[in-house]
């Protein structure tokens, strides 16, 4: 068995367990948007008593929270982008430190791989893993967003933040995956 599908299917539970949790956590706050939106007139009125410098330092003027885009955007760029990074910090350096932790990437190293196919290997596996976490919650998170909509909302401003979601993902996958496989399987 190659050592792509290897670590997929070692790794696949954790992943889905993850995203369970993100899109649980993205249910709770999307039921809470219709009570929340029937409140935007008290929720406007606390902005303008906030400093006009701070409101335009997080871009808190121009919000409106009774779109449900802006509300998931908030609340969703909380917890996807925390999470997430969590989970791709997780993923990247799991990748190989479980390698080194059973004692298994001596083994690894014995076989008639090389080196850098061991380590591009590892990092395709932890891209899908990655992106099937990303595919898996954006999607979901599009439904509850269709489910408690009241009115329109911008499909492409939509995709466009879940696209800088799943960017901000692969950066962070890069640099603890490569840098952290890089270091552990220099030649000795």
């Amino acid at each position: 068995m190659s050592i792509y599908r290897w670590d997929l299917k070692r790794y696949i539970k954790g992943v889905f367990i993850w995203s369970v949790v993100l899109i649980f956590l993205q249910f709770m706050y999307a039921a809470f948007y219709p009570s929340f939106a029937e409140d935007t007139e008290l929720m406007t009125r606390m902005m303008r008593i906030m400093p006009k410098a701070f409101t335009r330092l997080f871009g808190l003027n121009e919000l409106d929270f009774s779109n449900i885009l802006n509300y998931m955007a908030m609340i969703s760029s909380i917890y996807v982008t925390l999470v997430g990074s969590v989970f791709v910090t997780l993923v990247g350096v799991r990748s190989i430190s479980r390698e080194e932790n059973e004692k298994t990437a001596e083994f690894l190293l014995s076989r008639p791989i090389t080196r850098n196919k061991i380590v591009a290997s590892k990092f395709l596996a932890s891209l899908t893993q990655v992106l099937i976490f990303d595919g898996v919650v954006s999607l979901a998170a599009f439904v509850l967003t269709n489910i408690y909509k009241q009115g329109d909302f911008d499909i492409s401003r939509y995709w466009l933040f879940w696209f800088s979601q799943i960017v901000l993902h692969m950066i962070y996958l890069g640099c603890f995956t490569m840098d952290f496989e890089i270091l552990l399987f220099q030649r000795r």
